[in-house]
C-alpha cells in the first residue's frame, strides 16, 4: 500500500524538527544489540563509491517504504528507543523509496554550516566519518529496520594536494633579485596538484602583516591531478625594511574550502645602503676650451682648468659641491690624476633605484666651462657590490668610490 504523499511531508517535518521522538516497536522475537535499534531487523543498504568517487547509497529493501539515512563525525547513538547524537550528524537524507534505491549525497542537506558542500567534500581531511540509517514500513508509525551501530564511511583514496613549486620575481631582468625597500615588487607564484584527484574550487591565501596589499586571495582554475596554475601577485616592499632582513609570506592552498598544505616564501631583502666617498677626474678627453690665442705665438696658450664637481640627484637636486682644485694637470711629477679632492666625510647616502649625475666644470672669471658628465644608477651595481667604478667616455675619465653597507 503506497503511502499518501500528505504522510511523508508530516514525517518529513517531524524528522527535521527533532529526530529524538522517533521510537521502534518490536517487529521481530528477541533484540539485536549490534543494530542501532536493537529491536528492528537489520536494514538492507550498503554505501559505495562510484567510479567517479562519489559517496552514495543503496537500498533494496522491501519491507521499507520511508527512510532515513544520516552521516555523523562520531558513531551514532540511541538510547531508549531514541537518538541522542543529533549534534553529531553533518548530512542526512530522509524520503520515499522503493525497493531499489539509490541516494546521492548531493540529493541530502548538509547540516554542518563550516562545510561546502560538494562531490568531494569529504576529501577535506583525514577524519573517520560515520554513516547509519534506519526505515519505517508502509504503516509509518514504528521503526522497523535499522543498521549496525557503527559503520565507517567509506570515502574517495584519491585526493588532490596543492604545493608551491615556484616563486620568481617578473618584469624584470632574469639576473635582477633586488629588493628595494619601498618599491614595487611582482612576484610570479606556481602551484601545481600533485594529488591523484581533481582539486574543486582551489584557492590560496597569502598573507603578511607588514604588507598593506595583504591578506590577498588567490582563485584558481579547477586543478586535474599533475596540472598546474600561476598568479602574479604585486606589492609594496615595506618602505622601513634594511638590508638583510627577511620578509615572510604565509600561504595556505586550499581546495573547496579545506586546506590541502601551508609554506612560507622568505625573501630577503638584499638592498644595501650605499654612499659615494670619493670622486677622482683622471683626465678630460677632448680640447679644453679654456684656451687663449697669442697673436705673436705659433701655438695656443693652454692655461689648466680650475676644476670642481657637483652631484645632482633625483628632480636636478644639488646634492654636493666640491671645492676648487687649480689649475688642475694630469702632468705633474708622480701623478696621474687630474683632481684628486679629499674624501668626502660623511660619505654622500644614495638610493639605490635612483640616478645620480656628476658633473664637472672648469671655474672662469665670468661663466664657468662645461668640461663632462657621468650618470649612474648604484642598483647597477649592487649585484658585485662594486666598490671602485673606471668611466670612460667621450668627455672624460674618471673614477667613482662607492661605500656599501
Amino acid at each position: 500500500m503506497k503511502i499518501p504523499q500528505i504522510v511523508f511531508w508530516f514525517l518529513a517535518l517531524f524528522a527535521s524538527f527533532g529526530l529524538a521522538s522517533c521510537s521502534e516497536e518490536p517487529t521481530t522475537p528477541g533484540e539485536n544489540s549490534a543494530l542501532l535499534y536493537p529491536q528492528s531487523t537489520e536494514m538492507n543498504i550498503i554505501q559505495r563509491l562510484s567510479p567517479e568517487g562519489q559517496i552514495l547509497f543503496e537500498l533494496s529493501e522491501p519491507g521499507v517504504q520511508l527512510a532515513f539515512v544520516g552521516i555523523f563525525d562520531s558513531p551514532p547513538e540511541v538510547e531508549d528507543g531514541v537518538l541522542i547524537s543529533e549534534e553529531d550528524m553533518i548530512w542526512e537524507w530522509f524520503g520515499e523509496v522503493g525497493p531499489n534505491s539509490e541516494i546521492h549525497l548531493e540529493e541530502g542537506d548538509l547540516l554542518d554550516s563550516t562545510l561546502v558542500f560538494s562531490q568531494v567534500f569529504f576529501q577535506c581531511d583525514s577524519s573517520d566519518y560515520f554513516w547509519a540509517a534506519w526505515g519505517w514500513d508502509d504503516t509509518a508509525q514504528y521503526i522497523t529496520h535499522s543498521t549496525p551501530k557503527s559503520q565507517a564511511l567509506q570515502v574517495p583514496d584519491e585526493k588532490p594536494k596543492l604545493l608551491l613549486i615556484e616563486t620568481t620575481k617578473v618584469g624584470v631582468a632574469p639576473n635582477d633579485t633586488l629588493l628595494v625597500p619601498g618599491a614595487d615588487i611582482n612576484l610570479r607564484f606556481v602551484f601545481e596538484n600533485i594529488g591523484d584527484a581533481k582539486a574543486i574550487d582551489p584557492v590560496v591565501r597569502i598573507t603578511n602583516s607588514s604588507i598593506s596589499e595583504f591578506p590577498v586571495t588567490l582563485a584558481l582554475d579547477e586543478l586535474e591531478a599533475g596540472a598546474s596554475a600561476s598568479q602574479t601577485v604585486n606589492f609594496t616592499i615595506p618602505p622601513d625594511f634594511s638590508f638583510a632582513d627577511t620578509l615572510v609570506l604565509q600561504i595556505e592552498m586550499l581546495y573547496n574550502n579545506c586546506l590541502s598544505s601551508q609554506t612560507e616564501v622568505a625573501l630577503v631583502v638584499n638592498a644595501l645602503s650605499v654612499c659615494i666617498t670619493d670622486v677622482k677626474l683622471i683626465d678630460i678627453r677632448y680640447l679644453p676650451p679654456t684656451i687663449l690665442w697669442d697673436p705673436l705665438a705659433i701655438l695656443p696658450i693652454y692655461f689648466p682648468p680650475d676644476i670642481y664637481y657637483e652631484v645632482i640627484g633625483p628632480g636636478e637636486t644639488q646634492m654636493y659641491l666640491s671645492s676648487i682644485i687649480e689649475d688642475a694637470d694630469d702632468d705633474f711629477p708622480n701623478t696621474p690624476v687630474m683632481g684628486d679632492w679629499p674624501d668626502l666625510s660623511p660619505c654622500l647616502s644614495l638610493s639605490l633605484d635612483s640616478t645620480y649625475i656628476i658633473k664637472f666644470w672648469d671655474d672662469d672669471f665670468d661663466d664657468d666651462d662645461y668640461i663632462g658628465t657621468y650618470s649612474f644608477k648604484p642598483a647597477d651595481f649592487l649585484s658585485t657590490q662594486q666598490e671602485l667604478v673606471e668611466v670612460i667616455n667621450d668627455e672624460i675619465q674618471m673614477e667613482l668610490y662607492l661605500n656599501w653597507e
